[in-house]
């Protein structure tokens, strides 16, 4: 790890948790608290972050990727949520069932739900393998595609009503090209601005940042969806971009001969993990 010629840190005010995110770990450490000797699960990956995954084990709660549960204890849903035909078979088991979909995705669902009865075509923006998609997809009655590219929107088939959403923490510029070329195809398509307000805000700050800084490290989850995507937009501006994961990325990566290093993390990135890195940084150049 090399940083002797930093003169400058600078970390992004919208570091760290979102709202849908805090909300979930709180449930689950509450959940922990005073959960006894009960047996608690998170179905999937509570979040997008390996060390509260090793937290939540720690305190008694672990993720189970298959509904494998025999009806005795409790399961909470992942902040991405699930789908209806998911859940149906959680309440089929006998378990009880705690909901910590973050409410924009919650939101994103009834809109899906409103107009699949209505019979809409619903046309999903985001990562195809994502658990939100997925669990979005859930929600569409058999009547839903997965846009991943501009490209895929001159494949579409012909279609007389058509509802467009986003992935909460797609890239805002990527959806507004590919729901330009909807509006093109399907001059009637009703476009729904679904990308979470936080995720937003993560995004222009970070193309600010790029224009001010002259590296960036992201910090992260390598399978954090929306924590890849501050990466790619920093490295889109132009400017050196490091991934990080755990303080221990530190090692691997040579910053010396950057004045100014900005710095941002996942909406999944707990603030502790975000302080051990800078930390580590302020510490090395003394």
């Amino acid at each position: 790890m090399e940083f002797a010629t930093v003169m400058e840190i600078k970390l992004a005010k919208m570091a760290g948790f979102c709202m849908g995110v805090r909300r979930a770990v709180d449930m689950a450490l509450y959940i922990a608290k005073h959960k006894g000797d009960e047996e608690v699960y998170t179905y999937g990956p509570l979040i997008h972050n390996p060390q509260t995954i090793e937290l939540l084990k720690e305190r008694g709660i672990r993720p189970v990727e298959e509904i494998e549960l025999t009806g005795r204890g409790t399961i909470i849903i992942r902040a991405h949520g699930i789908s209806p035909s998911e859940t149906q078979r959680l309440r089929e088991k006998g378990i009880r069932i705690i909901d910590a979909t973050c409410p924009k995705v919650v939101h994103v669902q009834s809109i899906i739900r409103r107009h699949a009865t209505e019979n809409y075509s619903i046309l999903i923006i985001g990562d195809r393998d994502h658990p939100e998609v997925e669990g979005l997809m859930g929600h569409t009655f058999g009547q839903g595609i997965i846009i991943g590219g501009l490209d895929e929107v001159d494949r579409l088939p012909d279609m007389e009503k058509v509802c467009v959403v986003a992935q909460t923490t797609q890239s805002k510029d990527e959806y507004a090209k590919i729901s330009e070329r909807i509006r093109q195809r399907f001059p009637g398509a009703l476009i729904f601005d679904t990308i979470c307000d936080s995720t937003e805000k993560r995004q222009s700050e970070i193309k600010k940042m790029a224009g001010e800084m002259d590296a960036v490290i992201i910090i992260g989850g390598r399978n954090s969806a929306n924590t890849r995507r501050l990466a790619k937009i920093s490295e889109s501006c132009g400017i050196p971009t490091f991934h990080i994961e755990r303080v221990d990325d530190l090692k691997k990566i040579d910053v010396s001969g950057f004045g100014k290093i900005g710095i941002s993390a996942g909406a999944s990135t707990p603030n502790w993990v975000i302080r051990q890195i800078v930390t580590a940084i302020v510490r090395s150049e003394d």
